[in-house]
């Protein structure tokens, strides 16, 4: 489905909904895994086509808590973090590769 956002699409929601039980997991992984090492939550979120903040922070909290990614220090009141060295990202990659996103 080229065109469609992350955000936006049913065969990424599907699948995470099957791997993590939560719609937009696999999205938010895909963003962090192709981003850059240090991000700020704000633009993860618009980058991958949400439209509110609101639609992540469950997967953020629980990628934090899995220690998959570290809040760092905000600077301009902004929210950042840092991706964690994983084999997750490596798996989250090959996921979007499998669907073709």
């Amino acid at each position: 489905m080229h065109g469609v956002s992350l955000a936006d699409n049913p065969d990424v929601h599907a699948l995470s909904r099957v791997l993590f039980g939560q719609t937009h997991r696999l999205a938010v992984m895909l963003g962090i895994a192709r981003g850059p090492k240090d991000f700020v939550l704000s633009e993860l979120a618009e980058g991958l086509g949400f439209q509110n903040l609101s639609s992540i922070q469950d997967p953020i909290r629980d990628l934090e808590l899995s220690q998959l990614i570290t809040r760092l220090p905000k600077v301009a009141n902004k929210v950042r973090f840092r991706r964690n060295t994983s084999l997750a990202w490596r798996w989250a990659r090959e996921l979007g590769q499998s669907l073709a996103v």
